[in-house]
């Protein structure tokens, strides 16, 4: 019984064609460290999941699956005297393989490589100033610049809809090496924490595009 569901519902097929769309990306990077740095100084703690948005796409060719994919999420943490504001920005080339097909879905793992980046720009509090007071004592905002090169693997689950739209549900890991901490005039932070581009991250995306599919 249990054969014949699967037989009807698991189509030897290969896929060829094309899809890509956009939508809501979320990302979950390991902020403990990071937190416990801003606790001690009186600062809110930074979210553990951060929204933006995003799109990804594919070429198919016989469920071989090439293409990319890139996204944008923002946070912010503050005290009574600082406000920091967090960017995150993420870009890379995707390879994948469908491994299931069935008449309501297809599943495919994919890799993806590219880069990762945090901004951190902190902003002290401020106020209605003489233009002189500034020559004599400007204030400074700050820009830290995070980066490093990502692998990403992910698994995807792609879900038609009618003939050229569909939903596209995406989650993985973000790993991110080797990650430099810079400020805007190019000279090294020190002494930072454990923080990084790395994290899981997940997505929803409306997708336009077709397949021919070719029964085996």
């Amino acid at each position: 019984m249990i054969g014949a569901i699967i037989y009807v519902l698991v189509l030897k097929v290969s896929l060829s064609g094309g899809t890509g769309g956009f939508g809501v990306w979320g990302i979950m990077p390991r902020v403990s460290e990071l937190n416990k740095s801003l606790e001690a100084h009186e600062i809110s703690k930074v979210k553990d999941i951060s929204y933006g948005w995003g799109g990804a796409g594919w070429a198919v060719i016989e469920n071989l699956l090439l293409g990319g994919g890139g996204f944008g999420a923002s946070s912010s943490s503050s005290s009574e005297d600082l406000t920091l504001e967090f960017s995150y920005g993420s870009g890379f080339f995707d390879i994948g393989y469908i491994v299931l097909h069935t008449k309501f879905f297809f599943l495919a793992p994919s890799l993806g490589l590219g880069g990762s980046g945090i901004s951190i720009k902190l902003i002290p509090e401020s106020g209605d100033i003489p233009f002189d007071s500034l020559l004599e004592n400007p204030a400074r905002i700050s820009e830290i610049s995070i980066s490093g090169i990502t692998v990403s693997p992910s698994l995807n689950i792609f879900i038609p809809v009618k003939k050229f739209t569909g939903i596209l549900l995406r989650a993985g890991y973000s790993h991110s090496f080797s990650s430099s901490w810079k400020l805007n005039g190019g000279y090294r932070v020190l002494s930072h924490p454990d923080f990084t581009p790395s994290g899981f991250y997940f997505n929803f995306n409306f997708t336009f595009g077709a397949f021919k599919r070719e029964e085996e």
